[in-house]
C-alpha cells in the first residue's frame, strides 16, 4: 500500500506542573521528531487530572491496540481508584480515614495502600528519618498541605506541637493483611512524595498489558519511558533549571525504560514579612523548612514510586549527605546545589550513563 510522509514536526514542550504540595517535578521536554510516514500508524498523546495534578501519555497506536478511548478510561480509572486511597485532599479517601482515627489498633487499609506505606517506611530508616511520611501535621502547619495559612510563619509553641505528632517509628504497617497501626492517635501520614511514583509504576503495567510497547508516562511531572520514542530513537527528557520565574533547561537525559522524578525547591514556597523564603520541604527533626544548598534533585531508577520517594529524601539530607547515601547504595542522582547566587551541579557514579549531551 502506498503511503505518504508528512512535513517533519519539531515539537518541542515544556511542562511544569505543581503537585499538592508543590513538588517540582520535571520539566518534561518531548524532544521528538514526528514522521508521519504510515497511514496505519498515529501518535497519540492522553491526558486527564488526579491528585490535584494532570497525567499524560505519548504512543504511538495502529489497527492492532486498542482504541484510544478505551486506553485513556482505562488509565483514569486507575487513577481515580488511588486518588480515593492515598489524597489528603479528598476528606473520603483511606488515607484520610486514617489520619482522623484515634486508633492505636490495627486498621484494614487498601492493599495499594499498605504497599507504598511499606516502601517509604524503608526509604525513612535508610535515611535515619530525613524522609518521614508522618510529617503531614508540620506540611499542614507551613501551609503546605489543603489548608492555606495564606503565608503565616507558624510559632515555636506551634512547632513543638506538632513535632510530638511525628516520628516514622510510631506507624506500623503489615502488607500481607494490608494493615496500618499507629501508636500515637495524632499520628497522620502524607504519601505525596511517593503516590504519583506508585501511580506511573502501575499505569505503566497497564499499558504493557495492553501491548502498548513505545511511551512515555507522566503524572505530576513524575514519568517512566518504555521503549523507543516517536523518532525511532531513546525517548529524550529534560532537567529543569531551577531559577524563579523562568522555564530553562539544565541538562537533557535519556532514561531508557527507566523511572525518573525531580523534587526541587524553588516552585512552592512563601517569604514572611521581612523577605525570608521558606520552602514547601519540612525537616521531621526541627520542625522547619529544610535550609540546605540543594535546589533540586533528580533519581533515575526502576521503580517511579522509589524514585519519587528518594528524590524528596536526598533534597531534605543536603548536598554532603545525600552525595554519600546515593553512592553507597548506587543510586542515579542528579544534584543542582546553589552556591550563593551561583548553581553548579553534581551526579552519582550510576548517573553518567544517562546524560544525553553538555549541560546548559
Amino acid at each position: 500500500m502506498k503511503t505518504s510522509c508528512s512535513m517533519i514536526l519539531a515539537d518541542k514542550r515544556h511542562r511544569i506542573t505543581l503537585t499538592t504540595t508543590g513538588r517540582i517535578m520535571l520539566a518534561v521536554v518531548s524532544l521528538f521528531l514526528l514522521a508521519s510516514c504510515s497511514s496505519e500508524r498515529q501518535a497519540i498523546k492522553l491526558s486527564g487530572s488526579t491528585m490535584g495534578t494532570g497525567w499524560s501519555v505519548k504512543y504511538w497506536s495502529d489497527e492492532t491496540l486498542p482504541d484510544k478511548m478505551q486506553v485513556q478510561q482505562s488509565i483514569q480509572s486507575q487513577l481515580n481508584s488511588y486518588e480515593q486511597m492515598m489524597s489528603t485532599y479528598r476528606a473520603d479517601s483511606d488515607i484520610t480515614q486514617f489520619n482522623h482515627s484515634n486508633s492505636v489498633e490495627w486498621q484494614q487499609v487498601p492493599a495499594e495502600l499498605a504497599e507504598v506505606t511499606s516502601a517509604a517506611l524503608e526509604i525513612s530508616a535508610l535515611t535515619d528519618g530525613a524522609y518521614d511520611i508522618t510529617v503531614e501535621p508540620l506540611v499542614e502547619l507551613w501551609g503546605f498541605g489543603p489548608v492555606e495559612t495564606n503565608g503565616k510563619k507558624p510559632s515555636v509553641e506551634e512547632i513543638d506541637l506538632a513535632l510530638r505528632k511525628v516520628g516514622y517509628r510510631k506507624l506500623s504497617v503489615n502488607q500481607n493483611l494490608s494493615q496500618l497501626r499507629k501508636s500515637n492517635a495524632d499520628l497522620s501520614i502524607d504519601l505525596s512524595s511517593i503516590a504519583k511514583g506508585y501511580a506511573v509504576d502501575r499505569v505503566a503495567q497497564q499499558l504493557n498489558a495492553l501491548g502498548i510497547p513505545n511511551y512515555m508516562l507522566e503524572v505530576g511531572g513524575e514519568l517512566i519511558t518504555m521503549g523507543r520514542s516517536h523518532r525511532g530513537n531513546a525517548w529524550r527528557i529534560a532537567i529543569e533549571k531551577p531559577v524563579d520565574g523562568m522555564q530553562s533547561v539544565q541538562l537533557v537525559i535519556s532514561p531508557d525504560n527507566m523511572g525518573v522524578a525531580t523534587s526541587g525547591d524553588y516552585r512552592n514556597y512563601f517569604e514572611d514579612d521581612a523577605g525570608m523564603r521558606f520552602s514547601h520541604t519540612i525537616d521531621p527533626i526541627t520542625g522547619l523548612p529544610v535550609k540546605n544548598r540543594m535546589a533540586s534533585v533528580t533519581v533515575i531508577m526502576p521503580s517511579v514510586m522509589l524514585a519519587d520517594g528518594y528524590a524528596t529524601a536526598l533534597m531534605a539530607l543536603g548536598p554532603d549527605k545525600a552525595m554519600e547515601l546515593a553512592e553507597k547504595n548506587r543510586i542515579a542522582a542528579y544534584f543542582i546545589i546553589r552556591n550563593g547566587k551561583e548553581l553548579h551541579t553534581e551526579a552519582t557514579s550510576a548517573f553518567a550513563k544517562y546524560i544525553h549531551g553538555e549541560e546548559q
